[in-house]
């Protein structure tokens, strides 16, 4: 009897490789000697904050982990890692006494429960494009319906602005928006007016408003910090209860594989309802919640200090490589950040209209290779084309840049896409 093919499910069927780990995932395939710079993910290479270093460290002297007993917690988390999350918010100038909070594994969990929270099919999430890749991506995965603000990058580097906000609010009117005032992957900074005037909108139309601030505090203007937690009744009369966070240690403490973010909200139903779903994943990370608890035991001052050494540090990269590029590679467009760790860079004006930036990845990730003063090195990046829900042509010769590791080969990133782009356009 021949055996027959077991069927995947339709969802699994049509799943595809993330934007940001495809390169990475196929330059893995690789059987040649060449390294590759990873600028594809946000991945920090940087240590620890010192505070969760020191607990990391010593483990074995903890009552319970020094004993190898490993327990759940509860569902919700820690109190001393919320605890942690509320000091490092409140860096920013912003009260934290009305919070509540479940800790998650991630920040991506976070998105997923704030959007089942918040949207259903027929109050669909508004994201402003290009936009962070996962919440297009879950939103699909849970038939929650995205409208998409537009934004075009042009060619002095600023992303501009294509549709009204209120307008697009009238028109579908939405559940939620998501705002991210650190944007990835555009780097644009939203200042605290601007968060003042979407949170107006918010009550004027019945909307949750959801700010995903995984890169607080790094910002490279001198604008005040902004953050949805500092959006106040005396400000927009109306809003409390209407406010999400999304939180995560992976950048501005560094803390990536430790995989602990954190769900808040001003809304206590909407953390309680949280929870419950929350806890079919049991809970996060115990020993994970614990190094990032070390957080609270830290003094404001040397957080600052912290934080402000790593914004001169991506600062002076993202300024330097942006250089870089426009010499190296003239009419290269490039994005101009005010915040993140992101670049992008638009070739449009170099390539042929034929031309497709994920194929290009594909090439870098598989075959390209350059030879530097290192060694034999390629460059991965994430193509933009699933950055944009709307107008995926928008990113059709746009990639993101990440800036988080090993300062040397961020250092490379200009030679390396100079040489692997005249090579694919000379083999294309």
């Amino acid at each position: 009897m021949e055996k027959r093919k077991i069927e995947l499910s339709k969802f699994f069927q049509e799943l595809k490789s993330s934007a940001i780990r495809h390169a990475q995932q196929c330059f893995a395939e690789r059987k040649d000697s060449v390294k590759a710079v990873n600028a594809s993910i946000g991945n920090v290479s940087l240590p620890l904050h010192p505070a969760m270093q020191k607990r990391l460290e010593n483990l074995s002297q903890h009552p319970e982990f020094g004993q190898g007993i490993v327990k759940y917690t509860s569902t919700s988390g820690m109190d001393e890692t919320k605890e942690a999350f509320k000091k490092v918010i409140s860096l920013c100038g912003a009260d934290t006494s009305d919070l509540d909070m479940v800790i998650t594994s991630g920040g991506s969990q976070a998105i997923d429960l704030a959007l089942l929270g918040c949207c259903q099919e027929n109050r669909p999430l508004i994201i402003s494009e290009p936009a962070y890749s996962n919440y297009i991506s879950i939103a699909e995965a849970y038939k929650i319906p995205i409208v998409a603000l537009p934004h075009k990058l042009n060619e002095n580097g600023d992303f501009e602005n294509l549709d009204d906000l209120e307008s697009t609010i009238k028109k579908h009117n939405p559940g939620a928006i998501v705002v991210i005032p650190y944007d990835n992957p555009t780097g644009k900074l939203i200042t605290q007016e601007k968060l003042n005037e979407i949170a107006k909108l918010c009550v004027k139309y019945d909307l949750w408003l959801i700010s995903d601030e995984a890169y607080r505090l790094l910002h490279y203007t001198e604008n005040e910090s902004p953050s949805i937690w500092k959006v106040t009744e005396n400000d927009v009369p109306g809003i409390a209860g209407r406010k999400i966070g999304i939180e995560t240690v992976s950048k501005y403490l560094n803390g990536c594989g430790l995989r602990i973010g954190a769900l808040i909200s001003d809304n206590k139903e909407f953390i309680q309802k949280a929870t419950i779903f929350a806890s079919s994943h049991l809970c996060a990370g115990a020993i994970a919640q614990y190094i990032v608890g070390g957080i609270y035991d830290e003094n404001e001052e040397n957080l600052r200090k912290w934080i402000e050494n790593l914004r001169n540090y991506y600062q002076n990269l993202l300024i330097s490589t942006s250089n870089q590029l426009k010499k190296r590679i003239p009419n290269i467009i490039v994005s101009s950040p005010q915040s993140s760790l992101y670049l992008v860079a638009d070739l449009e004006n170099i390539v042929p209209k034929s031309f497709k930036i994920s194929d290009f990845c594909q090439f870098c990730a598989e075959k390209g290779k350059i030879i530097t003063k290192f060694g034999k090195f390629t460059l991965l990046f994430a193509p933009m084309e699933n950055f944009y829900h709307s107008n995926p042509d928008f990113g059709r010769y746009q990639m993101r840049l990440s800036f988080v590791a090993p300062k040397e080969e961020i250092e490379l990133i200009p030679e390396l896409l100079d040489g692997l782009l005249k090579i694919y356009l000379k083999q294309n």
